[in-house]
């Protein structure tokens, strides 16, 4: 018996987890594996959650008749006479200093508050989407990428590019996005021009915005390293945390299914553009409070 639990980790992991586990709660997985499966599992696990934390727990045949390890999380797993125990690192303290509480750090807090208001306020940002041949950015590729230039929460300009891949595009795929291998041949652009073009239409300075927003830059990000291109390090909104933080009883935070919550209709879902404008729909009501 095996546990694994994520926090923060992409979600192509989940794809590959669930062959093999039952997610039983919110990125907690279980199951009965063999020593090998287990030990890919984890190899992947720690490969894949670059800014992730992960702990996976398993039956040994020790004392406890358990051991477990952890993966970029403030807990350590030390071993103490031949017990594996948790280690807490505790912050050094300083009794004339409380962390947090200062006059300073309460005007820096202040100020970026405000900041963050001013932003909402004035509706400056980017939207971003893209199309991809599945849901592993470190092995599925790049068909489409679309984005909404938005200023004083108005659309100014968009971009919309579809890329040349070298893999076939499945039934499924193109069930999904209408997208074939025959259209993108004749419409699509290598996948080095269409970053180059994104990168000047996105400003280094500018406020991302998307539905799931790390699994887009996880495709576009993989891909400017591959092309030698700085990859997209942007402040962003992601209408997923905003929503599951603003609207508390909906019954999953898919794109459609907030979008219906708000009354808005799309003829058209899974095209990078039209997700674009949907998102940037939803984000104007969430800025706005509504519930």
């Amino acid at each position: 018996m095996i546990v694994i639990t994520l926090k923060n980790c992409p979600n192509a992991l989940r794809g590959d987890l669930t062959l093999w586990l039952q997610e039983i709660a919110t990125g907690v997985y279980v199951g009965d594996v063999s020593a090998r499966i287990r030990e890919e599992l984890w190899q992947r696990v720690t490969k894949h959650s670059a800014v992730g934390e992960a702990t996976l727990s398993y039956s040994i045949d020790n004392e406890q008749h358990y051991t477990f390890r952890t993966f970029q999380t403030a807990r350590q797993v030390i071993n103490c006479e031949g017990l594996d125990l948790v280690y807490i690192p505790q912050k050094p303290t300083n009794d004339l200093v409380k962390e947090g509480f200062s006059n300073a750090a309460k005007k820096q807090k202040a100020k970026q508050f405000k900041r963050l208001n001013q932003e909402k306020a004035a509706g400056n940002y980017t939207v971003i989407d893209v199309e991809t041949t599945g849901l592993d950015f470190t092995k599925d590729q790049l068909l489409a990428i679309a984005a909404l230039r938005v200023r004083q929460h108005a659309v100014v300009d968009q971009f919309k590019a579809y890329i040349l891949t070298d893999v076939a595009i499945s039934e499924e795929i193109t069930q999904l996005t209408g997208l074939t291998s025959t259209f993108l041949l004749d419409n699509g652009r290598s996948i080095q021009q269409v970053l180059q073009d994104l990168r000047a239409f996105i400003a280094t300075d500018e406020r991302l915005v998307g539905h799931n927003l790390a699994f887009d830059l996880g495709f576009i990000n993989l891909a400017c390293e591959k092309c030698s291109i700085p990859p997209f390090a942007n402040k962003t909104w992601d209408t997923l945390k905003l929503a599951k933080k603003q609207l508390k009883f909906l019954d999953n935070y898919r794109l459609e299914t907030i979008a219906n919550h708000y009354g808005i209709v799309s003829s058209t879902l899974h095209d990078a553009l039209s997700d674009c404008e949907l998102t940037q729909q939803i984000l104007e009501h969430l800025l706005a409070g509504k519930k």
